[in-house]
């Protein structure tokens, strides 16, 4: 009898919570957009992927410009790699028509900080990409020579072992 109120009560709580998932659902997914704009202001919605730290669905002001968007969205090609050096961080802008997908911009994000002038404006539904890759300098050359250099030298004192 126990056995049976309990998988009634665990049924009826299922029930329950799935009547209730899709106002929740809809919540959740209000949470998830990232807004910046004033109440009262003409909005946008643009996506943006890759090497942000915030990337996902914005929803901006109509006269938000692309500096200010990547500003918020905070790429992270404006700090140093891990290892240390500079990164190549390139932003490109998809514009949606009524049949096809493209690129309207693209972009090293220093010319983006130095010649904002010649920026497309942003419009709604805009998909801005961020995509960073580590600089190769003298210093990952050289650490890839240096690499390369102990295992030749390790064949080697593998192969001596081995002939003798």
């Amino acid at each position: 009898m126990m056995f049976s109120k309990t998988r009634f009560l665990v049924f009826a709580l299922l029930v329950i919570s799935s009547v209730a998932a899709p106002g929740s659902r809809a919540q959740a997914m209000q949470e998830r957009v990232n807004t910046h704009a004033r109440p009262g202001y003409a909005t946008m919605t643009i996506h943006v992927l890759g090497a942000v730290s915030d990337p996902g669905l914005w929803l901006v002001e109509q006269d938000t410009d692309l500096l200010e968007l990547l500003t918020v969205a905070r790429p992270s090609g404006l700090t140093s790699s891990p290892r240390g050096g500079r990164q190549n961080t390139v932003v490109q802008i998809y514009r949606t028509n009524s049949t096809n997908r493209t690129e309207i911009y693209s972009g090293k994000l220093e010319d983006v900080l130095r010649q904002p002038a010649g920026i497309p404006s942003l419009q709604d539904g805009d998909i801005v990409t961020v995509t960073s890759k580590p600089r190769v300098g003298f210093m990952t050359v050289a650490t890839w020579a240096g690499s390369a250099a102990s295992i030749a030298l390790l064949a080697i004192r593998i192969l001596a072992i081995a002939d003798r």
